[in-house]
């Protein structure tokens, strides 16, 4: 699908950090202070390791993910977009893989609303699209209507898990995925120029 096929939006479902907002957490060096794979999925290998450990280093990343919703910016557009969508009659969602914390409270600072907001706490994390379908039977939309929006693999993978449309917004034309999105944008500002050519 192009950008010139039409999606019969009701809603739009976003990931967090990277992409309603800048990215703040260097996972790589996360990774390597909490002596993880750098190629793993971070939530999988914290959960793998012995409780103790585990405990710590939750609390560790926890701290890493309020500190980066403390300075968190919100990125080019997000706000406009969630405006449009908002006064248009469409649901907005964001499932993210931090903590509900960090979520609230960079939500808050940055001023973003939304109708349904997922943190891990609420949902199984992406790539699982169990937050993706968890907002579809909220607001009763088919999981075809519901557009998933995000930076990274995971998005994609579990918008097309639930059977969703997939945007992966790539602001770094030299980062690779493993993926096929529906479509590929470089920044909220052209998906915003792009929902509006469907909606007229």
């Amino acid at each position: 699908m192009g950008t010139s096929d039409r999606i019969d939006l009701l809603g739009v479902l976003f990931d967090l950090d990277g992409t309603l907002t800048r990215p703040m957490i260097d996972f790589a060096s996360l990774k390597t202070s909490l002596g993880l794979p750098a190629d793993g999925d971070i939530l999988v290998d914290l959960a793998n390791l012995p409780e103790r450990q585990r405990r710590r280093a939750m609390l560790r990343l926890e701290a890493v993910e309020l500190a980066a919703a403390r300075q968190a910016v919100a990125a080019a557009g997000a706000r406009e977009l969630l405006t449009e969508l908002s006064r248009r009659g469409i649901y907005t969602v964001v499932v993210t893989r931090n903590s509900r914390a960090s979520l609230d409270l960079t939500l808050e600072r940055l001023g973003l609303e939304v109708d349904l907001s997922l943190a891990r706490e609420d949902a199984a994390p992406k790539p699982d699209p169990d937050g993706i379908l968890k907002a579809c039977r909220h607001f009763r939309i088919p999981s075809e209507h519901m557009l998933v929006v995000g930076d990274y693999k995971y998005d994609v993978e579990a918008g097309r898990l639930a059977g969703c449309p997939t945007v992966l917004v790539r602001s770094d034309p030299d980062r690779k995925f493993p993926c096929e999105p529906t479509m590929t944008v470089q920044d909220l500002g052209e998906l915003h120029r792009i929902i509006l050519g469907w909606l007229g």
